[in-house]
């Protein structure tokens, strides 16, 4: 089971959260745990989701396994040529404009999230090269999906296994 719920109205993360998993996942408001490297979660809950903000956009993807999620605005207008001398000169030569570096930012980042870990700890070592996502040279054991969503929204998202989805604009 893999469900992806986005919103384009203000509305605080966990609120956001736990209106999705209530109405279509039947799981009650309860406190969030985090993880070593703050990764939220339901105790005991079977329930895996990942969170993902972007201008306007809130996303969310709820699943029965591990899931990571990024979601990036691909109008900002932010430079990325600081972040682009940082990668490997494979990964550079596969970037042309901000739609390539954003394809390439949100699968390294749908993979930290699926982890659990930091950007810090991973970012380095991660290579998206051919639409393959590497961690030190070995192809990274989890699947990784991109794709568009209305008003110029990019997204990536990593999971164990191949998995049908379908966006749900809620709210």
């Amino acid at each position: 089971m893999l469900r992806l719920y986005y919103t384009e109205q203000k509305i605080p993360s966990q609120e956001f959260l736990f209106s999705v998993l209530q109405q279509y996942h039947g799981v009650e408001r309860q406190p969030l745990l985090y993880g070593e490297h703050g990764k939220p979660y339901i105790q005991g809950n079977p329930v895996f989701f990942s969170l993902s903000h972007s201008h306007e956009l809130t996303a969310l993807a709820v699943s029965d396994a591990p899931v990571g999620l990024d979601v990036e605005y691909a109008l900002r207008k932010e430079n990325y040529e600081a972040i682009l001398r940082r990668l490997s000169p494979t990964e550079q030569a596969e970037i042309a404009d901000m739609g390539a570096f954003l394809t390439h930012w949100t699968a390294k980042e749908s993979y930290i999230k699926y982890k659990g870990k930091t950007l810090a700890a991973l970012y380095q070592r991660l290579c998206f090269c051919e639409g393959v996502l590497s961690l030190d040279g070995k192809a990274v054991d989890a699947i990784i999906s991109h794709g568009k969503l209305p008003h110029e929204y990019i997204y990536a998202l990593c999971s164990a296994k191949k998995q049908a989805a379908e966006w749900i604009k809620v709210i």
